[in-house]
């Protein structure tokens, strides 16, 4: 537990609304971890820990944001790494579904409405993962020519270093659209 802010730990696991422990997860907030839960916002923990800002360097200064808008709910399965530098968001109304993954430093994902990771995933530095456009493209109709699109990624897939996932993509050990 050497690095947890052990009040940030006791909060978030045995006094915040935001936090259900459905099984024997714990929400593990690193120093440095930007936590922002809103709202009606959720983070629903099963058997596994969430690490956040976790294998910080020493002398480092990078923070991982973790932020849950009203409505949102980020689930986690298994035992999930939000390293240092990384940054998770999930929109209002959005949901982001991880089986247990490890997400390193500098990566990004935002959800406008729906992310899928399994368990295993392995998301490499800077790699970008995204639901949506994150702002609005109407046609000469006036209809939204841009909607957001689930994004679903498979168990024990790994992302490689600087990748960019859009919206729709689906993408598993054995086929990808």
């Amino acid at each position: 537990m050497k690095g947890i802010n052990l009040f940030r730990f006791i909060y978030y696991n045995y006094f915040s609304r935001h936090v259900v422990r459905k099984g024997k997860g714990r929400l593990l907030p690193y120093y440095g971890a930007a936590i922002n839960l809103n709202g009606t916002g959720r983070v629903i923990l099963g058997d596994g820990d969430l690490l956040v800002n976790c294998y910080r360097e020493k002398g480092s200064r990078l923070q991982t944001v973790l932020r849950v808008d009203d409505g949102g709910t980020l689930e986690i399965g298994g035992a999930t790494f939000l390293c240092s530098g990384s940054f998770l968001r999930v929109n209002q109304a959005a949901k982001v579904m991880i089986g247990g993954a490890w997400i390193n430093s500098g990566a990004t994902i935002m959800a406008a409405k729906e992310i899928a990771i399994g368990r295993g995933a392995l998301i490499s530095r800077n790699v970008m993962i995204y639901d949506s456009d994150h702002h609005q493209i109407l046609d000469e109709n006036g209809n939204e020519a841009n909607p957001s699109k689930p994004v679903h990624i498979g168990k024990h897939v790994w992302i490689g270093l600087g990748s960019t996932i859009l919206r729709g993509v689906t993408w598993d050990e054995k086929r990808s659209t």
